[in-house]
């Protein structure tokens, strides 16, 4: 693969379950995609946010919503909008997406001239486009990152018209992408459109559409995974049987609250997301979505998922023990990069520790 191209690493995860890395290369890189696993780490990689947010789905990529709005743009020009820059979808401290109403009022502010009867009178053309692209669209052929944006600007086409009877300029955020998860099916049936379809129904069918895409992808990678992320040191220090173990580690495990090889897990052994040892005194979080406590310096945190709203104290510990997590997690990628012991245990091992115990790991 040559050192100028492209490849765009997407994310969708949980806060606490596995992460999944999804590895999406442009058009032209059918062969980079065959061979990503055999390259040398010179490619030129981006390393997108990390999307998440609290229960058992996870948000969109930040970055695949960042995309699919700016290739928009036109679009919202063309139904009437500003749209002159996107910068209305926000991340918080705890990765959480949000919109900002004022920059999304901005973002969707209509021109004078641009009155409900001309919107009118340009439907008819638009609703022929939304239609051309869902008879052409074909179920069975493999993802597009470039089909997924499209799909995601005939969604907002077909949003906008069902809206008309409200008042246009009031942007609703529940009918905006940002509001919609990623589901933990891995194969979602194709969305079919009625004899007569109404702009409310295309809206509901485009919105189907664009996450049926999207599964095309997650069951792509949850059959063919990707190298895990590491450190290109790492990487280089390690055999290619345990980069094998480390990217099969990374599937996701639906309707599992642990990876159930952890499950089985009954002797005591920890499994070492970042490798090292440890000695010092546990401090132990039982409910870390209701902590609001602190943590004594150099202790070894005890819990069982690490809440993200800790990543900046990570440095801080001595060690980490969890019974949740994943090679790709934000936690896990920072302890690696801080060279802070990070161990995943079987569920139930919270109960094992107690605060001020020492723990020798």
């Amino acid at each position: 693969m040559a050192h100028n191209n492209k490849v765009t690493l997407l994310q969708v995860r949980p806060a606490t379950r596995p992460l999944q890395a999804f590895a999406v290369p442009t058009e032209s890189q059918v062969e980079a995609e065959r061979n990503l696993l055999n390259q040398s780490h010179q490619a030129d990689w981006q390393i997108n946010a990390y999307a998440e947010t609290f229960g058992v789905l996870s948000p969109l990529s930040f970055s695949v919503l960042e995309e699919c709005f700016n290739s928009s743009v036109p679009t919202f020009k063309h139904l009437g909008f500003k749209a002159d820059n996107f910068n209305f979808l926000k991340r918080s401290r705890n990765g959480q997406i949000y919109a900002d109403p004022k920059a999304q009022q901005e973002f969707f502010a209509l021109k004078s001239w641009f009155t409900p009867f001309w919107q009118s009178a340009k439907s008819p053309k638009f609703n022929q486009q939304v239609q051309t692209f869902y008879e052409s669209y074909k179920p069975s052929e493999a993802f597009s990152f470039s089909g997924l944006k499209e799909i995601f600007a005939h969604w907002q086409i077909a949003n906008f018209y069902a809206q008309q009877n409200q008042n246009a300029q009031q942007v609703t955020c529940r009918t905006w992408p940002q509001e919609y998860e990623v589901s933990k099916t891995l194969v979602l049936d194709f969305p079919e459109a009625k004899e007569k379809m109404t702009w409310a129904d295309w809206r509901d069918v485009y919105k189907h559409l664009f996450l049926f895409e999207l599964s095309k992808l997650k069951t792509k990678v949850n059959k063919n995974p990707w190298l895990a992320f590491a450190l290109v040191d790492e990487i280089d220090s390690i055999s290619p049987s345990e980069l094998e173990k480390r990217a099969a580690f990374e599937l996701p495990f639906s309707g599992l609250d642990f990876p159930a090889n952890f499950a089985e897990n009954s002797s005591g052994e920890s499994v070492a997301v970042v490798k090292g040892k440890i000695k010092g005194i546990a401090f132990v979080v039982k409910s870390p979505k209701t902590f609001r406590g602190n943590f004594p310096e150099n202790c070894i945190l005890v819990a069982p998922y690490f809440d993200n709203a800790w990543v900046t104290r990570i440095g801080d510990f001595k060690g980490i023990i969890l019974e949740q997590g994943g090679q790709l997690s934000h936690s896990a990628i920072v302890a690696r990069e801080k060279k802070v012991p990070y161990f995943i245990k079987w569920a139930g091992a919270t109960s094992e520790f107690e605060t001020g115990a020492l723990v020798d790991l």
